[in-house]
């Protein structure tokens, strides 16, 4: 995926977690993210949205960039926002 493409998704991200009213909060390292409500994963996923916009068109920070995504799409998933299938078909 390019930088654009990836920038494009978060955009989306951000746009659809705003509509929701979701804040950007980062989740606690100290607990896992199974045991967290879907409040505070959809809260670390706008987190996450807001922080790789500081980096991602950075080449030298292109694999924090990959890690920060996945995670992003990880969240969104766990939370039961998308499938699997539809994270893919946004990753085209």
């Amino acid at each position: 995926m390019t930088p654009e493409k990836i920038k494009e998704n978060v955009d989306r991200y951000i746009a659809e977690l705003s509509k929701y009213g979701i804040s950007a909060r980062k989740i606690n390292s100290k607990y896992t993210f199974g045991s967290q409500p879907k409040e505070n994963i959809l809260a670390h996923a706008m987190y996450l949205c807001k922080n790789i916009q500081d980096f991602i068109f950075d080449s030298k920070q292109w694999d924090k960039v990959n890690r920060h995504y996945a995670a992003i799409q990880m969240c969104l998933s766990f939370a039961h926002w998308y499938t699997l299938d539809q994270l893919r078909e946004h990753n085209k």
